[in-house]
């Protein structure tokens, strides 16, 4: 095997461990989240103030962004990894267990992104010679 189809199976492999992390993410929350609208167990024990509305804000966009990193790998995992910044400034406590998940998922479709942009131009290069 040389290095370019070792790039590319590498690349692959990447890519659907970061589909099948993204799903179960999505799918966790999407799951907590229906069932916080649907029941009535989401109620909150005080009123939410500003930095509430903001690390809601900040894990929705991580998940929009996980979304979006299914068609769009670069600009999917950026939205996320900057949302998850945002959220992590407000409170660190995003990013322990299971929360640290979203951007090594993000982190994983970045370095697909990136194996496939270099091997598409190490590709070119070599047709050229």
């Amino acid at each position: 095997m040389n290095a370019s189809s070792m790039s590319a199976f590498a690349s692959t492999i990447i890519f659907w461990i970061a589909r099948i992390l993204a799903v179960l993410i999505l799918g966790f929350w999407g799951f907590i989240i229906i069932a916080h609208l649907v029941g009535d167990a989401g109620a909150p024990s005080r009123d939410l103030n500003l930095q509430d509305y903001a690390g809601i804000s900040a894990m929705v966009g991580s998940l929009l962004g996980l979304g979006l990193s299914f068609k769009w790998e670069r600009i999917g995992a950026m939205v996320t990894l900057t949302a998850i910044a945002i959220g992590a400034t407000l409170n660190w406590r995003v990013l322990l267990f299971p929360g640290i998940l979203i951007p090594i998922a993000a982190v994983l479709f970045l370095l697909h992104s990136y194996l496939r942009n270099s091997e598409s131009r190490h590709h070119d290069m070599a047709s050229r010679l």
